[in-house]
């Protein structure tokens, strides 16, 4: 398995779609939980290039169906289902907004953290109120991922709330802070 993740984030630069099926097949097969939730992040390369207009409409819906399918799968690993709230992130679309609501609302910690990212990952003002929310979390991994969605959404009006972060006693926390602002 380790092997199987090393050799996945070893592609992190290749776009081809030639690597969309065995992606997907790893993640709809793979024994590994580890293995599942590293070829659910690759295939998020592959959201992100859809809304940039850079890959073809029957590709992007090979990788929405299975990112989808793990999502919707309650049986799945929390850590795979994680990941592919990450990987969907990038995609404005009512279903995506939802699956990020219900990680953000799951009660679950680690599906939180993931929605905070997926927020960020969105661009989208709508999950201000929340972000902002989160940079006062007793967390800090929830307050580093808040921090850096508010740096991706971009909004002014998360500054008064990003300074006094800066004396944040994570020092993680306060890179991300000084990069957002």
């Amino acid at each position: 398995a380790d092997v199987r993740v090393a050799s996945i984030r070893g592609l992190w630069e290749h776009e081809c779609t030639d690597l969309i099926p065995p992606l997907l097949q790893i993640l709809k097969c793979d024994d590994s939980p580890s293995v599942r939730a590293e070829a659910a992040l690759a295939l998020g390369r592959f959201v992100l290039l859809a809304e940039f207009g850079r890959l073809r409409e029957h590709y992007f819906a090979e990788v929405v169906a299975g990112l989808r399918r793990v999502l919707d799968d309650p049986r799945e690993m929390q850590e795979v289902r994680a990941r592919a709230v990450e990987a969907v992130g990038p995609h404005d679309s009512a279903w995506v907004r939802q699956a990020i609501s219900e990680a953000y609302e799951s009660g679950a910690r680690r599906l939180k953290v993931s929605a905070v990212f997926a927020m960020g990952r969105s661009c989208e003002p709508r999950w201000l109120p929340l972000l902002l929310r989160e940079l006062s979390s007793d967390d800090a991994e929830l307050r580093y991922e808040a921090a850096v969605a508010c740096g991706s959404v971009g909004d002014e009006s998360a500054v008064p709330v990003l300074i006094p972060l800066l004396s944040d006693p994570d020092d993680e926390v306060k890179q991300a802070v000084v990069a957002a602002l």
